[in-house]
């Protein structure tokens, strides 16, 4: 498990007799970019709300840097560097794209809200937030209200707050969720840009992003993981080619 930035061992998750996900084994490489991908109710969701602990497995392992993380709680395991962002935009959409960062960068440094009571403590940052958002293009939108912003920009908003929490492991659920082609192609050039440096797992329904982006792909079926290897080889596979056959687009 040395080998591996995070990992899991027979992660299992079941719902009052439901079984979600059954004994997956995911090995993910330093500085990869490696895709969760699979039809409807295969489980990936539920397999990145473990993995980031925002649930709790009912049996199994998972390891970040060799650390058993199984029984850390989803901000401690942001606070180790693995920090994830949601399917459904999570930004407050009356404040300022910079106020935004600003109160991403306050909680990591351990000063949550006192954007409401300390400028100066914020202007301290203002460089690293204008970087962030020169980062991920919006430093012509700086100082409009987040919630005015084209869906595509409120998307690379939370990116850019997901990056002032210094993740060296970036977990993005859906991406693309709800883009427009113009706007698929703009993150996934940002998601280019950002994985310097960085290890990124992505729960993704679009193949073509993942065929561009993705170093690995783990293929989940059913709860279980049928096919683990890059794109060329999954796609090509037999099971991974009947588990999609007839399958729509996965929005789980």
């Amino acid at each position: 498990m040395n080998d591996y930035v995070l990992s899991t061992r027979k992660l299992t998750k079941r719902f009052h007799g439901f079984c979600a996900i059954s004994d997956v084994d995911i090995n993910v490489r330093e500085g990869a970019v490696h895709a969760l991908i699979g039809p409807n109710g295969a489980g990936k969701s539920t397999c990145f709300n473990l993995i980031t602990r925002f649930l709790t497995p009912s049996s199994g392992r998972i390891y970040y840097r060799g650390e058993d993380i199984t029984s850390l709680r989803a901000a401690e395991v942001a606070g180790r560097g693995m920090v994830r962002s949601f399917q459904i935009s999570s930004i407050f959409p009356e404040l300022s794209c910079i106020e935004n960062v600003e109160i991403a960068i306050q909680k990591r440094e351990g000063l949550s809200f006192n954007f409401w009571r300390h400028q100066r403590a914020l202007q301290a940052h203002r460089d690293e937030t204008m970087d962030l958002l020169a980062c991920t293009r919006l430093a012509a939108e700086a100082g409009q209200r987040a919630g005015s912003l084209p869906y595509g920009k409120r998307r690379a908003l939370e990116i850019a707050t997901t990056l002032a929490m210094n993740p060296s492991v970036l977990l993005l659920d859906e991406p693309m969720a709800g883009l427009g082609r113009e706007d698929i192609a703009a993150i996934s050039d940002l998601i280019k840009e950002i994985r310097q440096g960085r290890t990124i797992v992505m729960v993704e329904h679009n193949l073509d992003v993942v065929r561009s982006l993705s170093d690995t792909v783990t293929v989940l079926e059913a709860g279980q993981v049928i096919c683990q290897g890059v794109y060329e080889e999954v796609s090509t596979n037999p099971r991974v080619m009947e588990a999609y056959l007839g399958a729509g687009d996965d929005d789980e």
